[in-house]
């Protein structure tokens, strides 16, 4: 059981440095977005907007993927029930 909460904790702190550095690449895409905005560039702020809204998907699946994931080793834990 331990083994398994060690590897569940791993897999979290795995996790977390690609889900904050995705949401900090949608908030820097909106950021210049906004700046672009007012200069006229509507393709380019439409471009960006997108990119932003693709982030903000991709990272919405990362966090699916990985509690999945979780549930999955969660699962073998206890099926093995301590015989690790």
């Amino acid at each position: 059981n331990s083994v398994g909460l060690i590897a569940m904790i791993m897999l979290l702190v795995a996790l977390i440095k690609p889900i904050i550095e995705i949401a900090v690449t949608c908030v820097i895409l909106r950021l210049v977005a906004a700046c672009v905005e007012p200069i006229g560039a509507n393709f380019a702020q439409k471009s960006l907007s997108s990119c932003a809204d693709v982030m903000t998907l991709m990272n919405g699946v990362l966090i699916c993927v990985g509690i999945c994931f979780l549930l999955t080793v969660l699962m073998m834990i206890v099926a093995l029930g301590g015989a690790v």
